[in-house]
């Protein structure tokens, strides 16, 4: 009989040690997206600056302002 509730007992701390893991597993992709979708925000914005800035320079030229 002891034997029987010590298994049960490994057996339960094992799917607990199991479902430990999987939610920090998951915690670390979640974090590792945000900081993906960051970083891709980040080159967009940078996308966006620089080509307003080709704008405003051939603007500049076209017009003759030279920058």
């Amino acid at each position: 009989m002891n034997s029987i509730l010590g298994n049960r007992m490994i057996t339960a701390r094992t799917h607990l040690r199991q479902q430990e893991q999987l939610a920090r597993s998951i915690a670390v992709h979640k974090f590792e997206r945000q900081i993906e979708r960051r970083r891709q925000s980040k080159i967009a914005g940078s996308m966006i600056l620089l080509f307003a800035l080709v704008i405003a320079n051939t603007v500049a030229a076209v017009n003759g302002w030279g920058l």
